[in-house]
């Protein structure tokens, strides 16, 4: 799983300073806006793995949470039936 990974990171980060440096060549951006953007897209890439993440740990989690609920649910009726 890290192979995969690294190599869709690498390939992303190689892709975007290529096409950089393609625009910079052609005059259509400065090294400072490449660097700008690079480093955006990482912060964005980064919260879109975490939120990734959470939601597949919340996914994980939900048979444990749901049972915790039956039983507090079948807590909660046994004792109403005792008044």
């Amino acid at each position: 799983m890290v192979i995969p990974k690294l190599k869709d990171e690498f390939f992303m980060q190689f892709c975007l300073y290529f096409l950089g440096g393609i625009l910079i060549i052609l005059q259509k951006l400065d090294i400072g806006q490449l660097l700008v953007f690079a480093m955006y897209y990482s912060m964005f890439s980064d919260a879109v793995k975490n939120i990734s993440g959470a939601d597949a740990e919340l996914e994980a989690q939900k048979v444990y949470t749901d049972r915790l609920l039956e039983s507090l649910q079948m807590i909660h009726m046994k004792s109403r039936e005792k008044k």
